[in-house]
């Protein structure tokens, strides 16, 4: 197995003239050196000196400060994954570090890369019960149950190579969060020589040779193959590596909802988990690329079919699949590899039967009548480019199949995390990562009230968001599920909510109140030309339930 890719991050850095000062710069410095111009965070007592030191550098290192630690991890996640670099935030021990969790594990869901600064207890009191401020035992260990790796640091000489090494970590191999403890006393004690030298490229793993060709053997000889992607083809950058694959194998590419937009929906092979419905099932021989490939019960979605695994994860290269070939690589390395490898292809699927399979997937989703017609307006208000944000609310649970996405990184979902209330936030940090073109988030009442905060991070940084949130006074899926399932008790489910339009005017944003689907283009449409964020509030009633069209007896994200 060889480790080789060309660059894909910051090219090679050489460090600047070694200086020395406090913890603090070094750690600032290092950030800096490596390629970071942005930190997202909530200012607190173990991280006064860290601030001091962003300030300090104010012209190369924005610091944002945000109302939640959760927000300022769903930023630094939502930073990664529309910008393609590595989102980084900076929180204080106990509640701080806690706080984050959610937003951390979304991210490791996401395969993001997100660098967290745990601020931690000074060196000499880690886990030592003596009830300090923000004492909780073992952080270092809570924070592994959702990160890739954590870097304890226990002097100040090691802060800069552990902020070097978490950064690289972060985007190596599979991108996932990373976390550097940092006892809060080592900020403030002379730091030696920083900062350090940089990777220049992402070390990706290429799959064996032996393996590659055995798949490819596999996949030029079936008459019905198929391409399931998820978002690691996303995170790895693999689109054109992708496309060309499918081109030369002539198979249908199914997008999971992670994976939206790793091939453009206008690419004569695409289709949606819908369209996967119906081409799956027919497959004798399914490629499944950067994706677990199962339901959200654990089991397989292309159970009848043999199997190639393509996964930069080890871990997701078995069970539950029994797969003909399992390839450890990166997804871009590994598509490139079997596209060389091919040769002559027998597939009979043509891009008419696609055509054909999209048609029918168009007709599904019309017939559900008013809630296609809101997500057809998001689509109609929204530039090609534009990211769209989905919370977990009816609108944004039919546009996993029914909104159609152009580009990578432009449509993020939670992952099956399935992350109520990540909405906001992440939709901020995304368009802090690309303030080239405009973010939406799309949120229902309940989400939305979650991550209000928020907005007043927004407005404070004047981050222009437009912020969309349907108000059917419920927590709707839940209100649903009561109804049908338990003779129509409900419990819990019925919301108390402002009038969000008031709400966002006194907050500071822009907003207005949509009474139609092509109100709400319009709105769109004109946010889009503003500097500042916008909310704008649609009112409606109860929708018909997405869940038969997105899945199979469930609402929740695919993996």
């Amino acid at each position: 197995m060889s480790d080789s890719a060309p660059a894909t991050g910051p090219a090679a850095v050489a460090a600047p003239e070694a200086t020395a000062g406090i913890g603090a710069d070094a750690v600032a410095d290092q950030l800096v050196a490596g390629g970071v111009s942005t930190v997202f965070g909530v200012p607190g007592v173990q991280l006064d000196y860290a601030v001091d030191a962003f300030a300090r550098r104010a012209g190369s290192l924005r610091y944002l400060s945000c109302r939640h630690e959760q927000g300022a991890a769903h930023m630094a996640d939502g930073y990664a994954r529309a910008g393609g670099g590595t989102g980084v935030f900076a929180v204080v021990p106990g509640p701080g570090v806690l706080n984050a969790m959610t937003g951390l594990a979304t991210a490791y869901a996401c395969s993001s890369p997100v660098l967290c600064l745990a601020a931690n207890l000074p060196a000499w009191a880690i886990d030592g019960g003596l009830g300090l401020l923000h004492e909780i035992r073992d952080q270092e260990e809570v924070l592994r149950s959702v990160t890739k790796r954590v870097l304890p640091v226990r002097d100040a000489d090691e802060l800069a190579a552990a902020v070097r090494d978490g950064l690289a970590a972060a985007r190596d191999e599979r991108p996932q969060p990373v976390a550097v403890s940092v006892p809060e006393d080592l900020l403030k004690q002379p730091a030696g020589a920083f900062p350090l030298p940089v990777p220049g490229d992402v070390r990706r793993v290429a799959p064996d040779a032996g393996p590659v060709a055995e798949a490819a053997r596999l996949l030029a000889s079936a008459e019905r193959p198929v391409v399931l992607c998820g978002g690691g083809v996303v995170a790895a950058g693999a689109t054109e590596a992708l496309g060309a694959l499918a081109a030369k194998l002539r198979a249908p590419v199914v997008t999971t909802s992670n994976g939206r937009g790793a091939l453009s929906d206008r690419h004569p092979w695409t289709l949606t988990s819908l369209g996967g419905r119906e081409v799956v099932p027919r497959a004798d021989v399914v490629l499944i690329v950067g994706s677990r490939g199962v339901r959200m019960d654990g089991t397989p979605l292309a159970p009848g079919a043999e199997t190639v695994l393509l996964n930069a994860d080890p871990a997701d290269l078995g069970s539950p699949h029994e797969p003909a070939v399992a390839l450890l690589g990166d997804a871009r390395l590994g598509l490139d590899a079997l596209t060389a490898e091919l040769g002559r292809c027998d597939s009979v699927w043509t891009p008419d039967d696609v055509a054909a399979v999209r048609t029918r997937c168009g007709e599904q989703i019309a017939g559900i009548g008013e809630l296609a017609d809101w997500v057809g307006a998001l689509r109609d208000g929204m530039a090609d480019e534009d990211v769209l944000v989905g919370e977990l609310t009816q609108v944004s649970y039919l546009s996993r199949v029914a909104f159609p996405v152009y580009a990578p990184r432009t449509f993020l979902s939670p992952g099956y995390q399935g992350t109520l209330g990540y909405g906001i936030p992440t939709a901020v940090g995304a368009q802090v990562a690309r303030p080239d073109v405009r973010v939406v988030s799309v949120s229902g009442d309940g989400g939305f009230a979650y991550g209000m905060a928020e907005l007043l991070t927004a407005v404070t940084h004047r981050v222009p968001v437009t912020f969309v949130v349907f108000d059917d006074g419920a927590f709707g899926n839940v209100l649903r599920t009561q109804v049908e399932q338990f003779d129509g008790r409900t419990l819990g489910t019925r919301l108390h909510n402002p009038d969000f339009a008031d709400l966002g005017r006194i907050f500071g944003l822009d907003s207005s109140r949509a009474a139609s689907p092509q109100q709400l283009t319009g709105m769109l449409k004109d946010a889009a030309a503003a500097d500042r964020p916008t909310l704008v509030s649609v009112p409606v009633g109860t929708f018909p339930d997405p869940g038969p069209l997105v899945r199979e007896g469930s609402h929740a994200p695919q993996n």
